[in-house]
Formats: C-alpha cells, structure tokens, sequence
C-alpha cells in the first residue's frame, strides 16, 4: 500500500513539473525535442556542427528559440534585458576569490577576481 501511494506521488511531482514547466514556456518556439528533454542541448554540444545547428534553429524560428524544457538560446544580445530584469542585482559567489593573487600579504585582484560591491 505505501509502495503504491509513494509512486503515486512521484507520479503527481514529476508529471507537475513537467506541466509547469511546458507551460511556462510554451510561447518560446523551438522543437518538440527542445521542449521536452535536455538531451536535445546536449547533442548541440556533443555534434560537430554545433554553432551550425543553432543558427540553423534561429532562421527557423526567431531570435529566441527555447532549446530544452528550461533552457532558451537568445541570437541577440539586445534581447537580454527582456529575458532578465537588471533592476535586481545577483549576489556574487566566493568561488573567485580562489583565482585572487596575494602579493606581499595584500590579495591583488584581476579581472576574473573582481567583484561589485552591493
């Protein structure tokens, strides 16, 4: 009874998620197998011809063309602030302080440890 009622469950979570996630981006053209699995991207890199493909997909479709269930590949650069809103700064990650020189006991930044501050 407990087996049943958990796999009734993930059935619920999974088939959810990909609704919502279908749904969400269901104005965004692209494939059928963009829309559905990631594997669709993954071939993109894996393929030869690549960068090909994708410039092939944006003469078929538009500049913005959806690439997986989550992911959308934009031709042009202008089309970023439509994608992200930039009145909300990202906080940044630690992760660059790694790459920080210390020259004399003092850290010296570059421009891959540079950060804003907020």
């Amino acid at each position: 009874m407990h087996l049943i009622i958990l796999s009734l469950l993930a059935l619920n979570f999974v088939t959810f998620n990909l609704t919502m996630n279908y749904v969400r981006l269901d104005k965004i053209p692209g494939t059928i197998a963009g829309r559905l699995t990631k594997f669709y991207c993954i071939w993109f890199c894996i393929d030869d011809c690549g960068p090909l493909r994708y410039c092939q997909l944006f003469q078929h479709y538009d500049p913005v063309v959806r690439t997986g269930p989550n992911p959308v590949c934009l031709f042009k650069s202008e089309l970023i602030p439509v994608l992200y809103d930039f009145r909300y700064k990202f906080k940044e990650s630690n992760f660059y302080g790694v790459f920080r020189l210390i020259y004399k006991g003092m850290p010296m930044d570059r421009i891959f440890t540079l950060k804003d501050t907020i």
